[in-house]
């Protein structure tokens, strides 16, 4: 077995990046970057961030599994091997559901999705704690608010 050194955890600015909305599907969308960007300089590539929305668009058929919400969020993610997608989802009550994509560096615009047993980095289970705090604290008290689910937003910082 062969495994990468271990590194040290350094924290990465995430930022959200607003509200994607196809239809009656509604995605809090948040960035991550493995660097620090220079002032004025957006935290994701505007044409990264584009083709991610096109992605989530295209997936949306396969997000209609069952008993679903539509609402959920996405997490797009600008690290140094790559660029990743979660497309994450709530169904079911309490199920969080997941399509998983990567775009290559070399064509940072062409998501594909992934077919691998991979879940999600240290940095991206950040989004997914708090999100999971959110859907207990707004959809699991007995009467369901989608609009203070939406409203809750993980701020903006380096975690």
């Amino acid at each position: 077995m062969s495994a990468a050194p271990l590194e040290s955890y350094r924290p990465r600015p995430f930022g959200y990046l607003g509200l994607w909305q196809d239809g009656d599907w509604a995605f809090k969308a948040y960035g991550i970057h493995h660097r620090q960007s220079e002032a004025g300089e957006p935290l994701i590539d505007p044409a990264v961030s584009k083709a991610a929305q096109r992605m989530v668009h295209g997936l949306l058929p396969q997000a209609a599994e069952g008993d679903h919400y539509g609402m959920g969020y996405v997490v797009l993610h600008q690290g140094t091997a790559g660029n990743w997608l979660l497309m994450q989802w709530w169904a079911h009550t309490d199920i969080r559901c997941q399509i998983l994509a990567r775009s290559e560096p070399a064509s940072p615009e062409r998501f594909e999705v992934v077919t691998r047993p991979l879940m999600a980095c240290v940095w991206e289970l950040v989004v997914i704690d708090f999100e999971r705090r959110a859907w207990v604290e707004t959809a699991l008290t007995g009467s369901a608010n989608r609009g203070a689910y939406l409203d809750r937003i993980m701020p903006d910082g380096l975690y």
